[in-house]
């Protein structure tokens, strides 16, 4: 009989050191370490052996978040155990390996395992709808009856922003580089980091690809309506256009002008006005213009009238204007501007 054996035997006896004679007996020739009171030796804990939680980067009340726990045991290890304590009021599902929730004390427990296999246990949990706040994990787990904590990820802050799992780089996008990761992830049954390090289900994958087809440049929105994958592609936005009518005008000096400018595409239709030189810089000198309509100044010259968009500044168009000489010819048309709302 080997000494884990009598080890075995010495605390199924209650003894705190194994006697000679029971040695003799056995046929050991020299003794094992001492047996403590918990029945544990410093030779059953082996070193290296780790417990390791992953969360997402943040929760969204009411929705449901997936929490993992890595065990690494070390190759002498022969037994595992895992007791994991879940926030107050959020309700636990879908554990793995076996797993049990026990919702009076709020734990997770998972085993015993008796074997050093890597493992990734998980288990859903889904914040109240009124959650607010950071919500704290803990857990310990036991290898060859040795306590370590469960280290990584404590806390879970309420997210500001929520993403797709395939959007690795968290921009509410997601492109053709990460779709393809994700499909590669998926066919080989790795973790993915997105999913809480999780295996990513075939439901996922098809709705992340219809994220990129259909999202403008894979672009999606959070959308909580939308139940066990809440986000949707964003919709198209068509760039906002100005024009500005009439095109060119010739008029005295002194006298004045309306311009209409019209913005498509836009919720706001206002616009900026302002009067530039031929070389794109402002000059007051070839007038002035305030709501669409241009007074021309007293140098004679070829300047153009500028409506900038006040919701897209990028967007704008112009009207070319030839300021004559006081006795030069002028005109008017009807005053207005038109709006065009998308």
């Amino acid at each position: 009989m080997g000494s884990p054996s009598i080890r075995r035997l010495a605390v199924a006896l209650g003894l705190s050191a194994i006697p000679m004679a029971l040695l003799t007996a056995c046929g050991a020739t020299s003794a094992p370490p001492a047996v403590s009171a918990e029945g544990t030796t410093r030779e059953l804990a082996p070193t290296g052996d780790t417990a390791t939680r992953v969360l997402p980067s943040g929760y969204i009340a009411g929705m449901p978040v997936v929490v993992t726990i890595q065990l690494r045991p070390q190759g002498t290890t022969v037994s595992q155990l895992v007791q994991e304590n879940v926030p107050p009021l959020w309700t636990v599902s879908d554990i793995s390996d076996a797993g049990i929730y026990n919702p009076t004390t709020r734990t997770v427990k998972y085993g015993l395992f008796t074997d050093n296999t890597h493992r990734n246990l998980t288990y859903t949990v889904t914040p109240p709808a009124s959650a607010t706040g950071e919500a704290a994990f803990s857990g310990s787990a036991w290898f060859n009856g040795s306590a370590v904590a469960i280290v990584g990820a404590t806390t879970l802050p309420l997210g500001s922003n929520h993403y797709c799992p395939a959007d690795l780089n968290e921009d509410n996008t997601i492109d053709g580089t990460e779709l393809g990761r994700y499909a590669l992830a998926w066919k080989r049954d790795d973790p993915w980091p997105g999913d809480g390090g999780t295996p990513i289900t075939a439901a996922e994958l098809g709705s992340s690809a219809y994220l990129w087809k259909i999202g403008d440049d894979g672009a999606y929105e959070y959308s909580p309506a939308n139940g066990a994958f809440p986000f949707r592609p964003r919709a198209v936005s068509l760039p906002v256009v100005v024009s500005v009518s009439p095109p060119s005008y010739v008029l005295g000096s002194g006298k004045t002008q309306t311009f209409v400018a019209t913005v498509t595409n836009a919720t706001n239709t206002a616009v900026t006005w302002s009067v530039v030189g031929a070389n794109g810089v402002s000059d007051p000198s070839g007038g002035s213009i305030a709501d669409g309509l241009f007074t021309a100044g007293s140098q004679p010259g070829v300047y153009r009238v500028v409506a900038t968009s006040r919701e897209d500044t990028r967007a704008s168009a112009s009207a070319t204007v030839t300021v004559t000489a006081p006795n030069g010819s002028s005109g008017s048309i009807k005053v207005g501007i038109s709006r065009s709302h998308r």
